[in-house]
């Protein structure tokens, strides 16, 4: 479980990402995040959020914001609010670093998917050129996590049932949602 504080990174998107609220600090009111991106990081793939809000506030460099109406980039000082279910990407394709405050609200479980996700990244365990992992294990953690993560319009109920029905395949291999060695990043 995340903790005020903990930083986890993900070596191939390029994000290194430390708790300032959790779940549990904020009785589920708001993940927040400070997300450092090194130079030409990227967030992997459209997505949305179908119960959260995600609000973006840029504190140093630039990142660049796509959803389906707007492409825009944000400058340090600037807030973005992506309304919940809106499809969206971002990234920092700039040569300076950026450094952004990300709020989820309502947390939900959204601290144990990143922990995951990071977790993968850091044992290898995702493709090196895109960060996600393999099919089953994305699979199983979309469905997992509906309530966080999902694919936007039109593409998004597609998603919600290939996830359902690849999810007891990925079981059944041996992959989970969760993994208890990724909530403690300070352990091995």
């Amino acid at each position: 479980m995340a903790k005020v504080g903990d930083t986890i990174e993900h070596p191939v998107t390029g994000e290194r990402l430390t708790f300032l609220e959790t779940a549990s600090s904020s009785d589920g009111a708001v993940l927040k995040m400070a997300f450092e991106m090194r130079p030409h990081a990227v967030v992997p793939g459209i997505h949305a959020h179908p119960r959260q809000e995600e609000r973006f506030g840029l504190v140093s460099g630039r990142i660049r914001i796509k959803t389906a109406k707007r492409e825009w980039i944000a400058q340090a000082g600037e807030d973005i609010v992506i309304p919940r279910g809106a499809g969206h990407t971002w990234g920092n394709p700039f040569e300076e670093p950026a450094h952004v405050v990300v709020e989820l609200r309502p947390a939900l479980r959204a601290e144990t998917y990143f922990e995951t996700y990071f977790g993968l990244a850091r044992d290898g365990r995702v493709n090196p050129k895109n960060g996600l992992p393999s099919l089953l294990q994305l699979a199983l953690m979309l469905h997992e996590y509906r309530k966080e993560f999902t694919f936007p319009p039109p593409f998004g109920a597609l998603g919600v049932v290939a996830a359902a029905v690849l999810s007891p395949l990925a079981r059944a291999r041996g992959y989970r949602a969760r993994y208890g060695r990724y909530e403690d990043p300070n352990g091995p």
